[in-house]
């Protein structure tokens, strides 16, 4: 039997260019939602926000990439948010939930939030991603998955 050996060498280079192109269709695509979106590292380092979520922030995207929720937000209104992107990145687990945060002289404003955990090419948690929808309709508890918990 007459068998082809599959080699990968010659496809990295059309797999790389491809993920490329879709890269700024795939940023471009989730700066039109209008739902905040982010990734965050390991550190709890912000590695991208969407254009909504810098609007937010009332700061362009190179002055958030970096930086963390203590930098970004009230320390009192955001310790909880970090515990829960902590167990996302120590469990794996996808979590839902309400939760109120506060820019620097700002009301304190609650958002639903959806945070998953980010992985390589070898399943190794490497980061976060969160999103939360701006519509008032997605924060009714009617239409609002019961927050998912791994404890």
């Amino acid at each position: 039997m007459l068998q082809c050996k599959k080699d990968n060498s010659k496809q990295l280079p059309e797999n790389l260019q491809r993920s490329q192109i879709e890269l700024p269709a795939l940023l471009g695509a989730l700066d039109s939602l209008s739902t905040y979106v982010y990734t965050k590292d390991l550190e709890g380092r912000y590695t991208y926000t969407n254009q909504l979520a810098c609007q937010l922030l009332d700061r362009a995207l190179h002055e958030v990439l970096g930086k963390t929720d203590l930098e970004l937000f009230s320390s009192e209104r955001c310790i909880e948010s970090i515990t829960t992107d902590q167990r996302v990145l120590a469990t794996g687990a996808t979590v839902a939930l309400e939760e109120t945060l506060a820019l620097p002289n700002r009301r304190p404003r609650t958002f639903w939030s959806v945070k998953a955990p980010l992985r390589d090419e070898q399943g190794r948690i490497i980061g976060l991603i969160g999103i939360s929808p701006t519509s008032p309709s997605a924060s009714a508890p009617s239409n609002r998955p019961r927050p998912s918990s791994s404890d």
